[in-house]
């Protein structure tokens, strides 16, 4: 099982002021950049669904919002293997999907 850290609260303070909390500004990020942060967090991110998805039981959920969602995988691999009827991806507008 993938171990989540708790990092709730740097998002609701990020919307909250408006400034980054975390330790990577996308703000302050060329296309370039993005392109290779979501290289590398890809694979973490559909392992991460996966796990997710076959750990927890989902069909319950009428909805799954994933904020933050950068490339997508996530929601994509919880999408592949579990029966969540809806899945909500948000991210900053100038985030960009492969």
């Amino acid at each position: 099982m993938v171990k989540r850290k708790r990092t709730s609260h740097l998002l609701v303070d990020t919307v909250r002021t408006g400034e980054a909390q975390a330790f990577h500004n996308f703000y302050a990020t060329s296309p370039e950049e993005q392109d290779e942060y979501f290289s590398g967090m890809d694979p973490r991110a559909i392992l991460t669904g996966r796990d997710f998805a076959s750990t927890d039981n989902l069909s319950t959920y009428d909805n799954l919002l994933d904020v933050g969602c950068g490339s997508g995988g996530f929601a994509i691999e919880v999408s592949q293997v579990s029966d969540v009827p809806k899945l909500t991806v948000v991210d900053l507008p100038f985030v960009s999907f492969p």
